[in-house]
């Protein structure tokens, strides 16, 4: 059984693919959206926020993990803090993905659409993005079930019941 530690450097090792994957889509969507500015749709914009806004949040929450910012305890190096926020950015970036697929999926290249290449490129690197973030969350969830944290959580609190007197009776 893994220990701690190695799901610890698993989550380090995906936070900085996350970071190399946002950053390289954020540059090629920006590169998209300036070799297309006269096109204005949603999906060249959304996919230079959500990657953006990914590379950012990775990077905070890769930071704090190397530093003393905050208590041990405190929320901002809370697991369910970081597992919301890139939980909601998983979303905006499988949407932001998603809807530049779509978009390039229904643009013939070959008439006057600059740089397809480009933009199968952003939405390729936001696809991966969306891929890291979300095996993220699988060390997450195998440190909990393998550390058995909640049975111990149960065992100690069936001991200080039995120290005060509190019998647990079994159902029949």
């Amino acid at each position: 059984m893994p220990s701690a530690q190695t799901y610890h450097q698993v989550h380090l090792a995906l936070l900085g693919l996350i970071i190399l994957f946002s950053l390289l889509g954020w540059t090629i969507s920006a590169g998209f959206v300036n070799k297309n500015y006269y096109i204005h749709r949603t999906a060249e914009g959304l996919e230079v926020a959500a990657n953006l806004l990914m590379f950012l949040a990775a990077l905070a929450f890769l930071v704090f993990s190397f530093t003393n910012i905050g208590r041990p305890g405190s929320a901002i190096k809370s697991v369910w803090v970081e597992l919301l926020v890139l939980g909601l950015l998983w979303i905006v970036v499988v949407s932001a993905a998603g809807t530049l697929s779509d978009d390039l999926d229904q643009t013939d290249c070959g008439d006057g659409f600059a740089n397809c290449d480009l933009g199968r490129a952003a939405a390729a690197f936001t696809w991966l993005t969306w891929i890291a973030v979300g095996s993220d969350a699988v060390p997450y969830n195998l440190e909990r079930e393998h550390s058995g944290s909640c049975l111990n959580a149960m065992i100690g609190l069936e001991k200080a019941m039995m120290r005060q007197g509190i019998r647990i009776r079994p159902r029949t």
